[in-house]
């Protein structure tokens, strides 16, 4: 019993520095959130860095920049070698941590401030940094916007909606933005169904908003699927307007007062953290 108890230590410790190398940022973050006993301290900082990079997490991350730079103290002191994190690349990771504290207290100065000098340190990383700034963009939006849930708006058989009327007994409201046309939306539309059932199972109301110029252009893909949640058109493009939907697929959600909680791809990996928080 003991040494298959050994043996079960050791394979964390090894499949947490798989997952990193493979940059798969689920399993990290399973581990990382109930690691055993003998995953080297060390290897858990490095790991939880790389997640909250990789994750954009907007959690405050002051004790996480600690931690790292207590790990920087031992590395300079020969005490331990980065196993995943690159040498160079230390001071482009406290830079991003800074800036999503930044982004956590919504202290503009400060976000660019650091944002700016991740660019500089590690160009190569425009893309991940780029999000960030979508996110910081996205937050200041939803800051300033509010669904109004007591608005009629219509389905696409032309019938009425309050979506406050059909908010009874749920805790959120997501919007799922698409289009007949769009490629994406059409690939989207079975993640949209499994969702269906699930998220009204955890008190979330989703609906779907098509923005053809047609609603009848969205009848064949509610057939196709058998959705039975409500199918909207957003007729006059004044909620698409409002929740500046720019691009399909597109997802915002928001809780039963109309505050805007997330807007984005409906794949994005914050959904799930952002339902997680708010649902709990």
């Amino acid at each position: 019993m003991w040494m298959i108890c050994l043996l079960m230590v050791g394979d964390q410790t090894a499949e947490l520095r798989d997952a990193l190398m493979r940059f798969d940022m689920d399993r990290v973050s399973q581990i990382i959130q109930a690691p055993d006993a003998s995953v080297p301290a060390q290897l858990l900082v490095e790991a939880r860095v790389l997640h909250a990079v990789v994750d954009r997490s907007v959690a405050d991350h002051n004790a996480l920049i600690k931690t790292l730079d207590t790990l920087h103290q031992q590395v300079a002191r020969g005490e331990y070698d980065y196993e995943v994190v690159p040498d160079e690349e230390v001071p482009f990771y406290f830079e991003v941590l800074k800036a999503l504290t930044a982004l956590h207290l919504k202290n503009d100065v400060a976000f660019e401030q650091h944002i700016k000098e991740a660019f500089w340190l590690q160009p190569l990383a425009g893309q991940m940094l780029s999000s960030m700034i979508g996110l910081y963009k996205s937050e200041k939006f939803m800051s300033t916007t509010q669904i109004h849930l007591k608005d009629t708006l219509v389905d696409v058989d032309g019938n009425p909606v309050v979506l406050a009327d059909l908010m009874q007994g749920k805790r959120l409201i997501a919007i799922d933005f698409w289009a007949s046309w769009c490629r994406p939306c059409l690939d989207n539309m079975p993640t949209l169904k499994q969702r269906e059932k699930a998220w009204s199972d955890r008190g979330v109301l989703l609906v779907a908003v098509n923005v053809d110029d047609n609603p009848k252009k969205a009848l064949p893909v509610r057939a196709q699927y058998q959705f039975s949640l409500p199918w909207l058109y957003d007729r006059d493009k004044k909620l698409s307007e409002l929740l500046n939907v720019d691009s399909l697929p597109n997802l915002v959600l928001a809780d039963a007062a109309g505050k805007l909680l997330f807007t984005g791809h409906p794949e994005d990996p914050l959904v799930e953290g952002v339902l997680d928080a708010h649902l709990h």
